[in-house]
């Protein structure tokens, strides 16, 4: 990890990287913030940071003014400029960038590098900046095809994993019905085991759970609402009425029914069975977070 160089001793600049999610799907995006903040009593000029990827490529920035992304698409750099002193405004700097990750390996990283010079006018100084993050930052990559995830900055992103087929009963997905969010959403569908929580007394379709997931960045609160559908094989004879869902353990009740069961606030939106293919669409409203297990049978 970088740490700070010697220089004015009441003068320090910090960087922290925050991503989510922590995990996604090959080739999806990852979203991260950037924040760069001086902590010393005096300003500092010539603040620049690069942030250097071990591959995929940078897709986008929220400063394109002083902030550039290289052609290779790997290296993404920030001349900031002058930083104020602390607790002054302009005392710190925010980026917010989307990287794709790779489309195969296990993990990206994203290697940091920062200096900034506590001389005036514009004079080059040595002074390393401290990244609070373990250095390099790094995101596991998952390419089981019962796992979807990916940074979600728009009402319209979403996750879904592999259609319903013989070796696999589930399809499931996500979307965040609300705008202006950046939080990590992810979708997995895991074996159940024996004696899970979140199936039903009947038992659990295809023998699995799905745990789905909203991980917001740092200073980002959770959206307002999510809605998750899933979808299974349950055979012919099976009526709508018939499935029941569960949430970390608890019974999931209709949005119309008088009382609710999911101490979260989730509730079952819609649940169908399409006669011809014997497929269940089940539509959960949420609130909040909406993290946990939830099993269908």
């Amino acid at each position: 990890m970088p740490g700070q160089a010697a220089g004015p001793a009441n003068q320090k600049v910090e960087a922290a990287l925050a991503c989510e999610p922590g995990t996604v799907a090959p080739g999806a995006p990852i979203g991260c913030t950037l924040t760069v903040t001086n902590k010393g009593g005096n300003a500092v000029n010539n603040t620049t940071v690069k942030l250097t990827a071990s591959g995929g490529s940078y897709d986008s920035t929220t400063k394109p003014t002083n902030c550039t992304i290289s052609n290779d698409k790997l290296v993404l750099t920030c001349a900031i400029g002058k930083l104020n002193a602390v607790n002054t405004p302009g005392s710190s700097f925010t980026e917010t960038h989307e990287l794709l990750a790779p489309g195969s390996g296990s993990e990206v990283t994203q290697t940091f590098e920062g200096r900034y010079s506590s001389e005036t006018a514009n004079k080059r100084g040595n002074d390393t900046i401290t990244v609070t993050f373990t250095n390099p930052f790094k995101t596991n990559l998952n390419a089981l095809a019962d796992f979807d995830g990916k940074f979600s900055n728009d009402a319209a992103d979403f996750v879904q994993t592999d259609p319903i087929s013989t070796g696999n009963p589930y399809s499931t997905g996500a979307t965040l019905g609300t705008t202006g969010f950046a939080v990590g959403l992810t979708v997995e569908e895991k074996a159940a085991g024996s004696n899970n929580p979140n199936c039903p007394s009947t038992g659990c379709f295809g023998a699995q759970v799905i745990d789905f997931n909203i991980t917001p960045l740092d200073g980002v609160t959770y959206p307002a609402t999510f809605q998750l559908t899933i979808q299974v094989y349950v055979g012919p004879g099976v009526q709508a009425s018939d499935l029941d869902v569960k949430h970390d353990g608890f019974a999931v009740s209709l949005c119309t029914a008088s009382t609710q069961t999911d101490p979260k606030g989730a509730c079952i939106f819609s649940r169908t069975v399409h006669p011809s293919t014997k497929i269940a669409t089940i539509v959960i409203n949420g609130l909040g977070p909406g993290n946990g297990g939830w099993g269908v049978g």
